[in-house]
């Protein structure tokens, strides 16, 4: 009888502790010693360069073009970007967010069939931009992706893509008049359309030679100072002495 009214006594005092002492305070205070004190954010994608293009790896291996450093050449040259379908063998699938945003020189692009993604304001603000040449067949696009290209004259594309969301955002990022003059060339396989898009280009080329050299001054066209005839300089010997007979015979 002692003994049971002793284990009663036992368990009644440890109600009690449990009671002053509640298990949620013990839990917040080893949770607060055990979290740590910042929050640790998700890392960015590390950036690899590869010629002229930036780019970063995407989670299923793929990669995708983040930036261009390629500049214009002295001699003033077209600029023609040709973006690569592959990187050390892993395949470039997206152009990402601003990727060719506020490039002045950059004139041509083309996108191989890899690409299958662009976000958005890639090429915003590209103020030389004339011509884009898409070589895939599906492709989804972001928002602003063309804003401010308002020199862009040419969109080469296959005549079975399935590119209606680009081709909207062309009314959409460009101002009434600019859009409708930009031309939607199609064409039936990937090399017809390159061939097209390189034809394109070359044309721009000797357009831009033409100009050049038409601004240059040529050997034969050039006067020198000493050409130019001088009002005070006695005339010819000749036509003096033929001034002075006439005046005689009178």
């Amino acid at each position: 009888m002692k003994l049971k009214k002793r284990a009663i006594a036992i368990l009644l005092s440890i109600s009690t502790i449990v009671s002053t002492c509640p298990i949620s305070a013990w839990a917040e205070e080893i949770s607060q010693e055990e979290l740590p004190t910042e929050v640790i954010s998700a890392e960015e994608p590390a950036v690899h360069t590869s010629g002229d293009f930036l780019y970063t790896e995407i989670s299923d291996g793929t990669l995708a073009i983040c930036g261009y450093i390629g500049e214009a050449s002295e001699d003033g040259d077209l600029v023609s970007v040709e973006v690569p379908a592959s990187i050390d063998g892993a395949a470039v699938t997206q152009i990402g967010e601003s990727a060719f945003a506020n490039n002045e020189t950059l004139e041509t692009i083309i996108l191989p069939e890899s690409i299958t993604y662009i976000d958005k304001d890639a090429f915003a603000n590209c103020s030389n931009l004339k011509a884009i040449a898409l070589c895939g067949k599906e492709l989804d696009v972001a928002s602003s992706i063309i804003k401010d290209c308002n020199v862009l004259e040419k969109v080469f594309i296959l005549d079975d893509s399935d590119l209606t969301a680009f081709l909207e955002l062309i009314a959409e990022d460009l101002e009434e008049e600019i859009a409708k003059k930009v031309e939607i060339l199609e064409y039936k396989d990937p090399d017809e359309l390159k061939r097209a898009y390189e034809n394109y280009v070359e044309s721009l080329r000797e357009d831009s030679s033409n100009n050049v050299n038409e601004n240059e001054p040529t050997e034969e066209g050039t006067i020198s100072l000493d050409q130019i005839p001088n009002s005070d300089e006695p005339e010819d010997e000749t036509e003096v002495s033929s001034q002075e007979s006439t005046i005689n015979e009178t």
